[in-house]
């Protein structure tokens, strides 16, 4: 054989046996490995979750939304060291069975009379507004009868007087007046059922148990105050006893 000839032969083997080895490579792609699935970002759902939005805090309760001094104010303060400005003030008035009371008063006031009396309470009304004039006159009798000492605990000199306002209201038992203005009047159903519901209408106890030093004037059972039940509810739920403590006033019986 040439050399021409042996060159071709080479040339045809080196060829076939390339061939052979490419037949043989495995050309698949590897499979990924459960670690390697586990390494990378997670699809889908399972991307991991954004943080919570933070709770929103509830806004504190506004103080001043209405004046404590105006004496037309739903919230105006009036005890011995806040008389009203002018001590004669007459306010807006209509009648609840019988009674003048500010307007603002009439609908809450008869719907808790209304509630009462359904849950099998003998609730009426006692005194409601009083003038300047007739608060003068309660206040002489008062000092007549008692001192002058003794009846500033418990009777508001004229232009003192929460019932001047036409926002408070004295309550008490309709059929048997046992207990009216007294303090047993405390230990009654009535009593008991006002304490526990009054600020659902808007009336707050203007003179608690031990808050004497704070308002001025001792303990009335009977004696409530409308306010409007965002304040009522919120003396209620924060456990404020008196409104001077609401507001930050200096006592009015220290």
């Amino acid at each position: 054989m040439g050399h021409r000839a042996a060159g071709i032969v080479v040339a045809v083997v080196v060829t076939a046996l390339m061939v052979g080895c490419s037949a043989g490579a495995d050309t698949t792609a590897p499979e990924p490995s459960a670690s390697s699935e586990q390494a990378g970002e997670p699809a889908g759902d399972g991307a991991p979750a954004a943080d919570p939005a933070p709770l929103r805090q509830p806004d504190p309760f506004d103080l001043t939304r209405h004046s404590i001094d105006d004496p037309r104010s739903p919230w105006v303060v009036v005890n011995r060291r806040r008389p009203l400005r002018p001590a004669t003030h007459r306010p807006e008035l209509a009648v609840v069975e019988g009674y003048l009371v500010h307007p603002r008063v009439v609908r809450p006031l008869a719907a808790l009379l209304g509630a009462g009396r359904r849950a099998g309470l003998d609730l009426r009304v006692m005194s409601a507004y009083r003038s300047h004039g007739r608060q003068a006159q309660l206040y002489a009798g008062a000092v007549a009868a008692r001192g002058a000492e003794r009846a500033a605990r418990t009777t508001a000199p004229a232009g003192h007087s929460e019932h001047q306002t036409g926002l408070a209201v004295d309550l008490g038992r309709a059929s048997t007046g046992e207990c009216n203005v007294q303090a047993c009047f405390a230990r009654t159903r009535e009593a008991r059922w006002l304490r526990r519901h009054a600020h659902r209408f808007g009336f707050v106890l203007r003179y608690p148990a031990g808050g004497q030093r704070m308002t001025g004037y001792a303990h009335e059972s009977w004696h409530f105050r409308h306010v409007g039940r965002p304040l009522a509810t919120h003396l209620r739920h924060e456990r404020i006893p008196t409104l001077e403590e609401a507001f930050g006033l200096v006592g009015a019986g220290s």
